[in-house]
C-alpha cells in the first residue's frame, strides 16, 4: 500500500463524536485519553486495523469514557453497520476504569454494569477490528449507550452468577429471582440430542414485562407476551451434548423493568425411555434427573446416561432393577426394586455428570434384549443441612433391543 494511500485511507476514516475529531491521532486512542462521552446514540464511528508484514502494523482502537451515577445501570451495545477492506473480526469490551475488572458481555452481544458503590463511577468502552489475515480493514459502527435508574439497591438473589455469567441448573423450580434491562439471567443445561425440555417463568407482567429464550447452536425459541407467564417447549437436535441456555430478559426497550419472577423447568422427554419417579432437590436448589445418549441396543453396548444440576463434584453410582417402585430414601426416592444391581460409578464435572454403563461386564451381562431395565443415579450430597448426605435421580424404564 502507498503512503498516498493510507494517507487518503486514514483521512477517511476520521468521524466525529460530540464535537470531537476522530483521526489516527484522536484523543482516544487509549485508555488514558478516552473520550468522555454522555448517554446517546452515535452512529458513523470508525475503526482501522493494518498490517502488512514484516515492516508495519497500525491499529486504531476507540476508547469511550461514562460516568455512571450511583444506583443506575450501564448498558452498551456496538454495532458493525459497514465493512471496507480485508475480512476481519469486530470487538467490544468494558471495564471499570482504565486499571479495573472486565466486565463480561451478555449473551445479545451487548455489556451491562450495575453501579453498586454509592458514589459515581467512570467505565471505559473499548471498540477494536482485527484482521484475519494481512491487509486493511475499515469498520463503521454504531454506539449506544444507555445509563438509567435500575433496581441496584436491591440485593441480587443469590441464586445466579453475576451479570454476564453463565449459570448451569438442573429441573425443578426457583422462586425469588428476578431480571432487568441491565441484568440478563442466563442459565444453561447440557443436554443430548432428542431431549424435550420445557421451560417457563412466573411473574407480574404490571411490575415491568420480561421475556424468555431457550437456545444452543442449532435452533431457538422465544416466549415474549404480555401476560403473567412466558413458556417455551424445546428439543435438542444437535449431535452429542447440547449446550441449551436459558435466557431471561426485560423486553426490548424497557429500560426501567427490574422485576422478580420464578424459573421452572421440566425434562418432558428423552431419547430413550420413560421418565418416572420423583428426584429429590439437592443442593443446587435444583433437582438431578437422567436423560438419554446412544441406544438401547446391548450389542452396540453404547447407552449413556446424563444428569445434571449437582453441587459439586459429587461421586455417584449408576443402578438397575428389574421392577419400579417409590419408596422415600435420603433426601430423595428409591425408584428402582426387584433384582437389583449396581453397573458403574462416576463423578460429577462442573455441575454434570455423565455415566455409562457395560453390559460386557458381570452385573451387565444380567440385561439382556427383549427385558425392561429401570435405571437410576445415587449419588453423595453433604449440602443440604440436616440432610441424609445423599440423594437420589428420578429413574428411567428403558426396554432393552439386541
Amino acid at each position: 500500500m502507498s503512503h498516498l494511500r493510507w494517507f487518503v485511507l486514514g483521512i477517511a476514516s476520521a468521524v466525529s463524536l460530540a464535537g470531537v475529531a476522530r483521526a489516527q491521532a484522536e484523543p482516544n486512542d487509549t485508555c488514558a485519553t478516552a473520550s468522555a462521552i454522555p448517554p446517546g446514540t452515535y452512529p458513523g464511528l470508525v475503526v482501522a486495523d493494518f498490517y502488512n508484514p514484516p515492516c508495519c502494523e497500525s491499529t486504531d482502537f476507540d476508547y469511550y469514557r461514562v460516568t455512571v451515577p450511583a444506583d443506575h445501570g450501564l448498558r452498551v451495545v456496538a454495532t458493525p453497520t459497514s465493512t471496507f477492506g480485508n475480512p476481519a473480526n469486530f470487538y467490544t469490551s468494558l471495564r471499570e476504569g482504565c486499571g479495573g475488572i472486565w466486565i463480561p458481555g451478555q449473551a445479545d452481544g451487548s455489556y451491562s454494569a450495575t453501579n453498586t458503590s454509592g458514589a459515581p463511577r467512570d467505565y471505559v468502552i473499548t471498540v477494536h477490528t482485527f484482521l484475519v489475515d494481512e491487509g486493511y480493514v475499515e469498520t463503521t459502527y454504531t454506539l449506544e449507550v444507555v445509563v438509567a435508574p435500575t433496581c441496584a439497591t436491591t440485593p441480587d438473589d443469590a441464586f445466579e452468577l453475576p451479570a454476564g455469567l453463565v449459570r448451569p441448573i438442573g429441573f425443578g423450580t426457583v422462586t425469588g429471582l428476578f431480571a432487568s434491562y441491565f441484568d440478563d439471567d442466563l442459565y444453561r443445561l447440557s443436554l443430548p440430542a432428542g431431549t424435550t425440555i420445557r421451560a417457563s417463568i412466573a411473574l407480574q407482567h404490571a411490575a415491568g414485562d420480561l421475556d424468555l429464550s431457550v437456545y444452543d447452536g442449532f435452533a431457538s425459541a422465544s416466549s415474549t407476551s404480555l401476560t403473567d407467564q412466558e413458556v417455551v417447549t424445546f428439543t435438542t437436535s444437535g449431535p452429542g451434548l447440547n449446550a441449551v441456555h436459558v435466557r431471561i430478559a426485560a423486553k426490548p426497550g424497557a429500560v426501567d423493568t427490574c422485576n422478580h419472577y420464578a424459573l421452572t423447568v421440566e425434562l418432558v422427554a428423552t431419547s430413550l425411555g420413560t421418565s418416572y419417579c420423583a428426584a429429590g432437590v439437592n443442593g443446587s436448589a435444583m433437582e438431578a434427573r437422567l436423560a438419554t445418549q446412544g441406544s438401547s441396543s446391548v450389542a452396540a453396548n453404547d447407552l449413556r446416561f446424563v444428569c445434571q444440576s449437582f453441587p459439586g463434584p459429587n461421586s455417584a453410582v449408576l443402578f438397575a432393577g428389574t421392577q419400579a417402585t417409590s419408596i422415600p430414601f435420603g433426601d430423595g426416592w428409591r425408584c428402582v426394586g426387584g433384582s437389583v444391581m449396581r453397573l458403574r460409578s462416576a463423578v460429577a464435572v462442573n455441575g454434570v455428570m455423565i455415566v455409562q454403563p457395560d453390559f460386557t461386564t458381570a452385573a451387565g451381562a444380567s440385561i439382556v434384549p427383549g427385558t425392561t431395565w429401570n435405571y437410576q443415579v445415587l449419588y453423595r450430597d453433604q449440602t443440604v443441612p440436616g440432610g441424609a448426605g445423599f440423594n437420589l435421580t428420578d429413574a428411567l424404564a428403558i426396554p432393552m433391543t439386541p
